[in-house]
């Protein structure tokens, strides 16, 4: 299908096309987002469509995902036609806004378009779209107008792209005070954003939390519980599950702030039992959150240091489920041979002496395994891992050029609990050996390679990834 184009970010390509089946059916074909009313088709008899090409009413997941199937053929021309002129014009639309979004730095953003679509995508190494979807209401029977849509999508959008604080706060509870009509999904807009303010350490002024305050007096006792027998914070356990096994993080972080506004609204309205049990239920969810998602962890660190009371727990409990699971899906630690075999030189001589065992020092540390582009060029070294911010952090190369160790520390950047490393390169055919290390403090690292493994102890953690150039 075509492309776009939007002058601060130039050309603008779609969903990867090995993703947009899936995309259409969890956000195109989804009756709570609406996407009817911004293509002007029925969505259900796409998806009767959809469904004929089968025979049968229940379709499997994994039809969608064979190469030339029919499912495909449908899900594809879907995408082509509708969906994805839909998300790539929204994108493109000038009062369309967008900003880097606090889990990738500058290489991930969020847009948000005034009919209430989400857009993340990827700025390099080209734009790319990487889904698309209309953040809905948790209330069972509203059905949410393009509005309701506006307003959620602005909030969510606020808290992907912003540290949580004064910032945002305020926007969402004047926005919400500002597009009050009475109705549910209004009175659920105004709960949500006092209980979030009243939750933050930099909450908006006196007057505007006095006036949010007043209004929140109105609603009755019997809209109140009204309001909390129609919040369906099941579907959003679900949908949060189902982003942690698709390992979507841009979802994964939508869902976790769609389960943030239910917990603060059933706090606020006097359910703290079943914000407890909230709490607990996602975190059971966070604790399946892989090393490929541990970004989370960085970003409920920030929001848990902002923040107080309930929303404090929440964010803490998923910061600290999502950081022990990715250390336990971590490498597991190297024995002594293993570890032996990756590094060279004197190095190696070096850990044979010290005193602690290497299972000892293997431990503490999560990474991934380096990334390498592959071709004749020289390849660049891409790793991360996560590590507290309590503990230093060092790097050395050790290779054939540098068989005492190369500090590499600068090469390092950390954000919050992740760290990464990029800039360096190999040459095809080449092998190196990245030894990442974390102590208490800098005197525990200070020194060259060997007198930090010749003086490590159990506080010291260490690992050794092997880079192969591409061949």
């Amino acid at each position: 299908m075509k492309t776009t184009r939007r002058e601060d970010l130039g050309e603008i390509l779609p969903i990867d096309v090995t993703q947009q089946p899936r995309k259409v059916r969890k956000h195109f074909y989804c009756e709570r987002e609406c996407w009817g009313a911004l293509v002007g088709v029925d969505i259900g008899m796409l998806v009767g469509e959809f469904r004929a090409a089968f025979g049968h009413e229940e379709i499997g997941v994994e039809d969608e995902s064979v190469p030339g199937s029919r499912a495909t053929v449908v899900l594809h021309r879907h995408h082509d036609k509708f969906y994805g002129p839909a998300y790539l014009s929204s994108l493109a639309e000038s009062t369309t806004t967008w900003a880097p979004q606090l889990l990738h730095g500058a290489t991930r953003a969020l847009a948000c378009s005034t009919n209430g679509v989400l857009i993340a995508f990827d700025r390099l190494p080209r734009c790319k779209v990487v889904t698309a979807f209309r953040p809905d209401l948790p209330l069972r029977s509203v059905s949410p107008t393009t509005e309701d849509f506006r307003h959620e999508a602005r909030r969510r959008w606020r808290q992907s792209v912003h540290r949580s604080g004064q910032h945002a706060e305020t926007e969402d509870l004047a926005d919400a005070l500002a597009s009050d009509r009475g109705d549910l999904a209004s009175l659920w807009r105004i709960v949500v954003a006092l209980g979030r303010a009243r939750a933050v350490l930099e909450g908006p002024a006196a007057s505007l939390l006095a006036q949010a305050d007043a209004r929140l007096q109105k609603i009755s006792p019997t809209q109140q519980q009204g309001m909390l027998r129609e919040i369906d914070e099941a579907a959003a356990l679900d949908a949060l599950a189902d982003a942690v096994v698709e390992g979507d993080l841009p979802e994964l972080l939508n869902h976790l702030v769609a389960l943030e506004d239910i917990l603060v609204a059933v706090n606020l309205l006097g359910d703290e039992a079943r914000a407890a049990r909230l709490t607990d239920e996602v975190a059971v969810r966070a604790s399946c959150i892989g090393p490929e998602l541990v970004e989370i962890a960085a970003y409920a660190e920030r929001r848990a240091a902002a923040s107080r009371g309930t929303l404090q727990q929440y964010w803490q409990e998923v910061g600290s489920e999502a950081l022990a699971n990715a250390i336990r899906l971590s490498p597991p630690a190297r024995d002594r041979s293993s570890l032996l075999e990756l590094l060279s030189g004197w190095v190696a001589d070096v850990v044979r002496a010290t005193q602690a065992s290497v299972a000892e020092l293997v431990s503490g540390i999560a990474v991934s395994q380096p990334s390498l582009a592959r071709g004749e060029r020289p390849s660049e070294v891409h790793a991360y891992g996560i590590a507290s911010t309590e503990r230093v952090l060092r790097a050395f190369l050790v290779d054939q050029d540098h068989p005492t160790g190369e500090d590499v520390s600068d090469l390092l950047t950390r954000t919050g609990l992740r760290w990464s490393f990029q800039g360096w390169q190999v040459s095809p055919g080449d092998d190196a050996v990245l030894v990442v290390l974390t102590g208490p403090d800098e005197e525990s690292l200070a020194g060259g390679l060997g007198e930090v493994l010749a003086r490590a102890g159990q506080d010291v953690a260490i690992d050794a990834l092997p880079l192969t150039g591409a061949r």
